[in-house]
């Protein structure tokens, strides 16, 4: 179970990968509530049962990749507008391209520096960097 602060902001986490979620997980969590998810199914339950105020997804997943799960954020009016960030290790400017035209509001690559996905993720949620 998770712990939240109603006034921190939420970020969910998307990635089959559970050493990557744990990664990011304790980047953020001194900052933020952080939600993990470790496929699209999951992820999109936590969507209906939370207010998520960002999420960072993963493009390669099993069963419903994260190009998939953009394409749903983006159809349901609630999470329509929600600052999402692909997280992913595939650096093919196709890919990038896709997951913009699919309302990818940033794109980060793995490996990434720490201090680099500190400042896209606040930028996203238009916070400034101490």
């Amino acid at each position: 179970m998770q712990e939240t602060n109603a006034a921190r902001k939420q970020i969910l986490v998307v990635d089959d990968e559970k050493e990557t979620l744990e990664y990011i997980h304790d980047i953020l969590e001194d900052r933020y509530n952080v939600f993990t998810a470790l496929d699209g199914k999951q992820a999109l339950d936590i969507l209906d049962n939370e207010r998520i105020d960002l999420v960072l997804l993963d493009i390669a997943m099993q069963e419903m990749d994260g190009n998939k799960v953009l394409q749903i954020i983006r159809s349901m009016p609630r999470t329509e507008h929600l600052p999402v960030c692909i997280v992913t290790a595939i650096a093919a400017t196709k890919q990038e391209q896709t997951s913009r035209m699919l309302g990818a509001n940033d794109y980060l690559i793995k490996p990434f520096h720490i201090e680099t996905l500190i400042k896209k993720v606040a930028s996203l949620l238009g916070e400034d960097i101490e």
